[in-house]
């Protein structure tokens, strides 16, 4: 949930406070059509959604009591391993079960030199038994939080559509996480950077013409 409407007395006090769903709202359309980007935009997470909860001081008892209440969300809820942080155990921890496995962008010996990167930063060689074991322990409760975070974001967000062919951006943002899909975009936009168009075709020969993407006059 976010902290939304408060209304507070002339002492200051509060006496209303309006709780809504962390996808209440509108990303303002002029923040995604923008050319001159400073900075990426950030994944879009709201979807106008009408749950609330607010309530009122009731002055005569005393008490807080609920004015407005919607249950209803028009989205999927946080699926609960999100929700509690809960975190099951993964094969992806050992080497030899990297074999195999497709991380898009990321080839094994870097999956490992990053895990052995995190857990050099918690163990040295000066610690105890006892160090080691209390140090490895958070080391990975670290990664497994920042692979969490990850999911989260991929899951219960979507990207800003920036580049012109929007029907391949959209489809790979459903597959991988935003960090791998801001690189997989980079490699789209190259590849879409020019039309090609087959003119003729023999045994032997395929004649086809390249123009530049928005520019056709470039042949």
């Amino acid at each position: 949930m976010r902290k939304d409407d408060v209304v507070r007395d002339n002492q200051g006090r509060i006496i209303s406070r309006q709780l809504v769903c962390n996808k209440e709202g509108w990303r303002n359309m002029r923040y995604l059509d923008m050319d001159d980007r400073s900075r990426e935009a950030r994944s879009l997470t709201r979807t106008k959604c009408p749950a609330r909860l607010r309530v009122k001081l009731d002055y005569g008892c005393g008490r807080w009591k609920v004015s407005c209440f919607v249950k209803s969300h028009n989205h999927d809820l946080t699926p609960p391993q999100f929700a509690h942080l809960t975190y099951e155990t993964r094969e992806m921890w050992s080497h030899c079960f990297l074999r195999d496995k497709f991380f898009g962008y990321i080839r094994t010996t870097s999956q490992c030199e990053g895990i052995n990167s995190l857990i050099r930063f918690y163990v040295n060689r000066k610690n105890t038994l006892i160090d080691f074991m209390h140090n490895l322990d958070r080391a990975l409760k670290e990664y497994r939080s920042n692979e969490l975070i990850a999911d989260f974001k991929s899951q219960c967000s979507e990207p800003v559509m920036i580049i012109s062919l929007e029907v391949y951006e959209r489809s790979v943002s459903c597959y991988f996480t935003r960090n791998i899909f801001k690189e997989i975009c980079n490699e789209i936009q190259r590849a879409g950077a020019l039309n090609i168009t087959v003119l003729s075709t023999t045994l032997d020969k395929v004649e086809f013409s390249v123009t530049a993407l928005g520019d056709p006059t470039k042949d």
